[in-house]
């Protein structure tokens, strides 16, 4: 049987006012603009176009409220995740529920907290892995693969030691 999975008392779901919830919704439209327009018709084949990039934004900007009011909105993970935005750090705070079958851990919930340190080094993101916690305990680096502090931990990244 498994047991519902929540944070800890003192962390409340962020309620976004009616006009934070509309600016939030503009940003997320902002995402579906670049879809195609054409609706594939039934019997019809899909017209080929040439793919661009023209006039395509690359960013979108979200506060930590309008993060944590997308987490309040998915009802799911909604009492199971909350993420905390600082200057170039990003915390994240997770409970999971671990299923009876897992020997040792099952039934219980184990309580994450992992942090990313988030910058530029000139005109390079620069993402590293600051730690991760189990319980409250910090992980030891070894267990995480010597992966604290360096850029390995975001393969997507240029100069980093995954290949690419």
């Amino acid at each position: 049987m498994q047991r519902a999975a929540r944070l800890p008392a003192g962390s409340r779901a962020v309620a976004l006012s009616k006009q934070e919830q509309q600016v939030l919704e503009t940003k997320l439209a902002r995402l579906q603009e670049r879809e195609p327009k054409t609706q594939p018709q039934p019997g019809k084949p899909l017209a080929p176009e040439p793919y661009t990039e023209e006039g395509a934004s690359r960013e979108i900007r979200l506060t930590e409220r309008e993060l944590n009011g997308l987490v309040a909105n998915t009802p799911d993970i909604a009492e199971r995740v909350a993420i905390d935005l600082s200057d170039d750090l990003v915390s994240v705070k997770q409970v999971l529920p671990v299923d009876d079958e897992v020997p040792v851990l099952g039934g219980k919930t184990l309580k994450v907290h992992l942090g990313l340190t988030i910058n530029n080094e000139g005109d390079k993101p620069n993402i590293a892995l600051k730690g991760v916690s189990l319980g409250g305990i910090p992980l030891p680096n070894a267990w995480l693969g010597n992966r604290r502090g360096s850029r390995t931990c975001c393969p997507c990244l240029p100069n980093s030691r995954f290949p690419h």
